[in-house]
């Protein structure tokens, strides 16, 4: 998921969604995620009850979401709802496309997997990238997380990623990755060489109104996120 969508969401549902909860799932299922997480914040919020997100991930060609209404004895009139949206996400996601969010059907294999026509042609080069490109991937994540800490703010990422794919839709690939490792490392996972310290203060910063800088490719680095 890209970080832009990641934040969007933390913001609008922070009292059900801990920090180091990854939402585990490509950006095509982000509104999907959004509006089951905002529909369960709003039944708890409705009920006067706490419950909170254990896990956002795909399983088995779906979006699984997880929370800790049993453990906390939440009554059936406020857990049945909350599963009905759960279960009624997951109906959603097995018919969109994981990568895009355009309608798409389900892809058989070891690691079944929901994708439209066009962004499956593409999964063999994508996969590729993240093989051929892994080193340099993390070595962006680290100057990024770098960069943003030093300006207090954080920047649209494909602003800072260095051009070093040989085509337009292979770096594009390359900047889907590099936001995939820096929304699971803000969630709690591992990026070598970067101080796991620096997190706690990643976890502060958000997109300003303009912000002003270029990154190593010499763009100037706006969002209006």
């Amino acid at each position: 998921m890209h970080l832009e969508h990641d934040l969007e969401i933390r913001r609008a549902v922070r009292s059900v969604l801990p920090e180091d909860v990854a939402l585990g799932v490509g950006d095509g299922w982000h509104h999907i995620v959004a509006r089951a997480l905002k529909d369960i914040r709003d039944i708890a919020d409705e009920a006067g009850i706490q419950v909170e997100i254990t896990h956002v991930e795909r399983k088995r060609a779906s979006l699984v979401i997880r929370t800790d209404a049993l453990g906390r004895r939440v009554p059936m009139d406020v857990a049945d709802p909350i599963n009905e949206i759960r279960f009624y996400a997951s109906d959603r996601s097995s018919m969109t496309c994981e990568r895009c969010g355009r309608l798409g059907f389900v892809i058989a294999g070891d690691e079944p997997r929901v994708r439209c026509g066009r962004c499956e042609a593409s999964e063999v080069a994508r996969q590729a990238i993240q093989q051929d490109y892994r080193d340099h991937i993390a070595g962006e994540c680290r100057h990024y997380i770098s960069f943003c800490l030093k300006a207090k703010r954080l920047f649209p990422v494909e602003n800072i990623v260095i051009q070093v794919a040989p085509t337009e839709t292979e770096q594009h690939f390359l900047v889907d990755e590099v936001h995939e490792r820096l929304v699971w490392w803000r969630a709690g996972s591992w990026i070598e060489g970067v101080d796991e310290r620096m997190r706690v203060h990643f976890r502060k910063l958000g997109f300003g109104q303009q912000c002003r800088g270029r990154g190593r490719n010499g763009r100037l680095a706006d969002s209006t996120a």
